[in-house]
């Protein structure tokens, strides 16, 4: 239980550095953000105080070296170190995309209104998912509902790629688009 329980803490402790800068709105098209890391360029879609759609990128490496700080804390076998790790060299060797979103309202907020695409510079499709329903939290301020997830990168990816998030929550799509840089 506690070698699981480190695992999740490291995790955990990730998620929540990335996602504080993630909730930042001034995030405008044309800008380049480094976030653990990686640069992000905003090609497209706007922010508002209202309205904030931002991601985030580790990869798979950057994981594992997590896992392995996590592992050297809990004192694990090499197996479970082992099992752990195969989750990113074999069924997520490109990384993990983390997504924030934020709106007015609870609806609009909701995860199955987007889709995450995964393109190479060159427009070819790498991966797509449409997300599934989770309702959103309400913000600590009362303004508006927030909700995250994480998309999982399955092949081996080549910086850089785009990355696109469709917002289908409203009678027209409105469509991010960021470039994860070298």
């Amino acid at each position: 239980m506690k070698k699981h329980l480190t695992v999740f803490l490291v995790f955990i402790a990730s998620v929540s550095f990335s996602q504080k800068e993630l909730r930042i709105a001034d995030w405008k098209p044309g800008e380049t953000k480094t976030i653990e890391g990686i640069s992000i360029y905003r090609a497209e879609g706007e922010n508002s105080d209202k309205s904030i759609t931002n991601i985030g990128y580790q990869t798979a490496e950057q994981m594992m070296a997590q896992i392995k700080e996590g592992a050297k804390k809990g004192s694990w076998k090499k197996e479970k170190l082992n099992h752990e790790l195969d989750k990113y060299r074999v069924h997520n060797k490109g990384g993990i995309i983390k997504l924030y979103i934020q709106r007015e309202d609870a609806m609009t907020a909701n995860l199955e209104n987007y889709t995450v695409v995964i393109k190479t510079k060159e427009e070819q499709e790498i991966q797509a998912r449409k997300l599934k329903e989770k309702t959103p939290n309400k913000l600590s301020d009362g303004g508006g509902w927030k909700n995250q997830t994480h998309v999982w990168i399955k092949e081996k990816t080549e910086r850089p790629f785009e990355i696109y998030v469709h917002d289908d929550s409203q009678a027209v799509r409105k469509t991010y688009k960021f470039e994860v840089t070298k």
